[in-house]
C-alpha cells in the first residue's frame, strides 16, 4: 500500500512538474512569435489602407487606448466557449482606456448568434471580411485557427497575438491589462 501511495506522489508530482515546465515554455513561443510583428504599427498601417479595409473609419481612433481584438465566428465552438472569460475581462476594465472589439468575416454570424442567447459584451462587428483577414494574416504561424485574441497596446503595436483558446491566453491578457493606469 505504501509502494502505491508513493508511485501515485511522485506520478502526481511528475504530471505537475510538466504542466509548469509546458505552460513557461508555451509563453516563451508566445512572446517569440508576437516579436516578429511587434516591430509594425499595426493601427497606422491599417489607417493607411482604411479605404479597403475600415468600414467605420472610427473603430480604432481613441488616443492612448488599448485595443483587445477577438477574431471570432458564430459555428466555432471554441469562439463561443471563451465569450463568458471574455465578458469577464470587459466588466473588470471598464474603467480603464480599453477597447473590445469582436470581429467576424461573415454577417450570418449576427442571426447565428443570437440563437445562442448569449450577451457578449465585446463591441461586435459582422461582415468583415477585410478587416477580419487584415488582422488574420498577421499571424506570426501563418495558421488560419479561430479564434484569435489580439492586444493592441496604446501606441498600435501588438503585444500579445494568441491562437484558440486556454487559460493561458486569459490569465496573460488578465495581467496585460491589470497593469494600466487608470
Amino acid at each position: 500500500m505504501n509502494k502505491l501511495i508513493k508511485i501515485t506522489g511522485f506520478f502526481a508530482l511528475f504530471i505537475f512538474a510538466v504542466l509548469t515546465i509546458n505552460n513557461k515554455i508555451t509563453v516563451k513561443i508566445i512572446k517569440q512569435e508576437t516579436h516578429k510583428i511587434k516591430s509594425k504599427n499595426i493601427l497606422t498601417n491599417l489607417n493607411i489602407k482604411n479605404n479597403a479595409i475600415l468600414k467605420k473609419k472610427n473603430l480604432f481612433s481613441g488616443k492612448n487606448v488599448v485595443y483587445i481584438v477577438n477574431l471570432w465566428g458564430a459555428q466555432c465552438k471554441p469562439c463561443i466557449k471563451e465569450i463568458p472569460k471574455l465578458n469577464k475581462l470587459v466588466e473588470k476594465y471598464k474603467n480603464k482606456k480599453v477597447k473590445f472589439i469582436a470581429i467576424s468575416r461573415f454577417n450570418d454570424d449576427s442571426l447565428l448568434f443570437e440563437n445562442f442567447n448569449i450577451d457578449f459584451k465585446f463591441e461586435k462587428y459582422y461582415n468583415e471580411g477585410k478587416l477580419f483577414d487584415y488582422f488574420q494574416n498577421l499571424n506570426p504561424s501563418k495558421g488560419k485557427v479561430i479564434p484569435i485574441l489580439i492586444i493592441i497596446n496604446n501606441k498600435g503595436y501588438i503585444e500579445y497575438y494568441f491562437e484558440g483558446i486556454s487559460n493561458q491566453n486569459y490569465q496573460l491578457t488578465d495581467a496585460y491589462l491589470s497593469d494600466l493606469s487608470d
